[in-house]
Protein backbone atom coordinates (compact mmCIF):
# COMPACT_ATOMS: atom_id res chain seq x y z
CA UNK A 1 0.00 0.00 0.00
CA UNK A 2 3.09 2.72 0.97
CA UNK A 3 4.68 1.71 -2.56
CA UNK A 4 1.22 2.92 -4.37
CA UNK A 5 0.99 6.15 -2.35
CA UNK A 6 4.93 6.75 -3.31
CA UNK A 7 4.26 5.72 -6.72
CA UNK A 8 0.87 8.18 -7.27
CA UNK A 9 2.87 10.95 -5.21
CA UNK A 10 6.16 10.73 -8.36
CA UNK A 11 3.56 10.45 -11.16
CA UNK A 12 1.81 13.57 -9.68
CA UNK A 13 5.01 15.39 -9.08
CA UNK A 14 6.54 14.56 -12.33
CA UNK A 15 3.85 15.49 -14.37
CA UNK A 16 3.63 19.05 -12.98
CA UNK A 17 7.00 19.56 -13.03
CA UNK A 18 6.96 18.76 -16.76
CA UNK A 19 3.64 20.92 -17.38
CA UNK A 20 5.42 23.58 -15.51
CA UNK A 21 5.64 25.59 -19.05
CA UNK A 22 1.71 24.82 -19.41
CA UNK A 23 -0.66 27.38 -21.10
CA UNK A 24 -3.87 26.77 -18.82
CA UNK A 25 -4.13 25.69 -15.19
CA UNK A 26 -7.65 24.38 -14.95
CA UNK A 27 -9.91 23.07 -12.26
CA UNK A 28 -13.20 20.61 -12.64
CA UNK A 29 -15.92 19.23 -10.63
CA UNK A 30 -17.25 16.18 -11.85
CA UNK A 31 -20.29 13.70 -9.86
CA UNK A 32 -21.30 10.00 -11.48
CA UNK A 33 -21.42 6.48 -10.79
CA UNK A 34 -20.22 5.13 -8.89
CA UNK A 35 -17.97 7.98 -7.53
CA UNK A 36 -20.32 11.09 -6.39
CA UNK A 37 -17.55 13.78 -5.74
CA UNK A 38 -14.43 14.27 -8.66
CA UNK A 39 -12.17 17.22 -8.01
CA UNK A 40 -9.78 17.46 -10.58
CA UNK A 41 -6.71 20.15 -11.35
CA UNK A 42 -5.74 19.92 -15.01
CA UNK A 43 -2.84 21.21 -17.17
CA UNK A 44 -3.15 22.05 -20.71
CA UNK A 45 0.49 22.13 -22.81
CA UNK A 46 -0.67 22.20 -26.77
CA UNK A 47 -3.50 19.61 -27.37
CA UNK A 48 -2.55 17.54 -24.27
CA UNK A 49 -4.00 17.83 -20.87
CA UNK A 50 -2.75 16.08 -18.24
CA UNK A 51 -4.48 15.90 -14.80
CA UNK A 52 -4.85 14.67 -11.22
CA UNK A 53 -7.68 13.63 -9.77
CA UNK A 54 -9.92 12.15 -6.58
CA UNK A 55 -12.78 10.08 -6.68
CA UNK A 56 -14.96 9.65 -3.98
CA UNK A 57 -18.00 8.28 -3.57
CA UNK A 58 -19.46 4.13 -3.19
CA UNK A 59 -15.39 3.90 -2.45
CA UNK A 60 -12.48 6.42 -3.15
CA UNK A 61 -9.34 6.78 -5.00
CA UNK A 62 -6.57 8.84 -6.85
CA UNK A 63 -6.09 9.03 -10.47
CA UNK A 64 -3.84 10.19 -13.18
CA UNK A 65 -3.68 10.57 -16.80
CA UNK A 66 -3.08 12.91 -19.85
CA UNK A 67 -5.84 13.26 -22.62
CA UNK A 68 -6.00 14.21 -26.71
CA UNK A 69 -7.58 17.64 -27.24
CA UNK A 70 -9.71 17.11 -30.72
CA UNK A 71 -12.66 19.51 -30.67
CA UNK A 72 -15.35 18.61 -28.29
CA UNK A 73 -13.94 15.59 -27.99
CA UNK A 74 -10.99 14.49 -25.55
CA UNK A 75 -9.44 10.79 -25.79
CA UNK A 76 -7.16 9.59 -22.95
CA UNK A 77 -5.50 6.84 -20.99
CA UNK A 78 -4.82 7.43 -17.45
CA UNK A 79 -3.88 5.28 -13.96
CA UNK A 80 -5.70 4.98 -10.44
CA UNK A 81 -9.22 4.36 -9.85
CA UNK A 82 -10.82 2.82 -12.55
CA UNK A 83 -14.43 2.41 -10.56
CA UNK A 84 -15.99 0.80 -7.80
CA UNK A 85 -18.71 -2.10 -7.29
CA UNK A 86 -19.86 -4.66 -4.61
CA UNK A 87 -17.84 -7.38 -4.02
CA UNK A 88 -18.85 -11.02 -3.27
CA UNK A 89 -20.91 -11.00 -0.01
CA UNK A 90 -20.12 -13.81 2.68
CA UNK A 91 -22.88 -13.86 5.46
CA UNK A 92 -22.43 -15.98 8.34
CA UNK A 93 -25.17 -19.19 8.06
CA UNK A 94 -26.57 -18.03 11.59
CA UNK A 95 -27.72 -14.72 10.00
CA UNK A 96 -31.32 -14.77 8.82
CA UNK A 97 -30.55 -11.21 6.56
CA UNK A 98 -27.24 -9.86 5.27
CA UNK A 99 -27.60 -6.62 4.31
CA UNK A 100 -24.22 -4.97 3.39
CA UNK A 101 -24.85 -1.05 1.67
CA UNK A 102 -20.59 0.42 1.97
CA UNK A 103 -19.52 -2.96 0.56
CA UNK A 104 -17.68 -1.62 -2.33
CA UNK A 105 -14.17 -1.97 -3.66
CA UNK A 106 -12.41 0.00 -5.81
CA UNK A 107 -10.74 -1.15 -8.83
CA UNK A 108 -6.80 0.28 -8.71
CA UNK A 109 -5.57 -0.14 -12.24
CA UNK A 110 -4.81 1.65 -16.12
CA UNK A 111 -7.82 2.29 -18.44
CA UNK A 112 -9.20 4.76 -21.31
CA UNK A 113 -11.38 7.61 -21.08
CA UNK A 114 -13.16 9.66 -23.78
CA UNK A 115 -14.89 13.18 -22.75
CA UNK A 116 -17.35 15.10 -24.49
CA UNK A 117 -18.21 19.01 -24.06
CA UNK A 118 -21.69 19.74 -24.29
CA UNK A 119 -20.79 23.52 -24.62
CA UNK A 120 -19.23 25.50 -27.23
CA UNK A 121 -17.00 26.85 -25.08
CA UNK A 122 -13.84 23.87 -24.37
CA UNK A 123 -12.44 25.53 -21.46
CA UNK A 124 -15.17 25.81 -19.64
CA UNK A 125 -18.78 24.49 -19.13
CA UNK A 126 -20.47 20.81 -18.87
CA UNK A 127 -18.81 18.02 -20.00
CA UNK A 128 -19.81 14.11 -19.82
CA UNK A 129 -16.83 11.62 -19.32
CA UNK A 130 -16.69 7.55 -19.39
CA UNK A 131 -14.33 5.69 -18.39
CA UNK A 132 -13.52 1.82 -18.37
CA UNK A 133 -10.24 0.02 -17.27
CA UNK A 134 -8.78 -3.17 -15.96
CA UNK A 135 -7.19 -3.73 -12.57
CA UNK A 136 -7.26 -5.21 -9.28
CA UNK A 137 -9.88 -4.84 -6.46
CA UNK A 138 -8.23 -2.51 -3.52
CA UNK A 139 -8.73 -4.89 -0.58
CA UNK A 140 -8.86 -8.47 -1.94
CA UNK A 141 -6.62 -8.10 -5.32
CA UNK A 142 -9.36 -9.61 -7.70
CA UNK A 143 -8.40 -8.82 -10.75
CA UNK A 144 -11.39 -7.59 -13.17
CA UNK A 145 -12.34 -4.68 -15.51
CA UNK A 146 -14.45 -2.11 -14.37
CA UNK A 147 -15.96 1.98 -15.11
CA UNK A 148 -17.40 4.73 -14.04
CA UNK A 149 -19.58 7.99 -15.54
CA UNK A 150 -18.77 11.55 -14.79
CA UNK A 151 -20.81 14.90 -15.46
CA UNK A 152 -17.95 17.13 -15.08
CA UNK A 153 -18.18 21.03 -15.23
CA UNK A 154 -15.23 22.61 -16.07
CA UNK A 155 -14.49 26.16 -14.29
Amino acid sequence: MHKKILAYSALIVSTFIYSAQAKAVDLSLGGGYPFLVVPTISLTNSDIRYYANYKAGLDDGFSLGAEILNGKHKYGAFIGAVGARKTDVRCSDSTFLCISLFDHQTTQGIGLSYEYHLSSNLNSGWAVRLEAGYGEESYGYEKRTDGNIQFIYHF
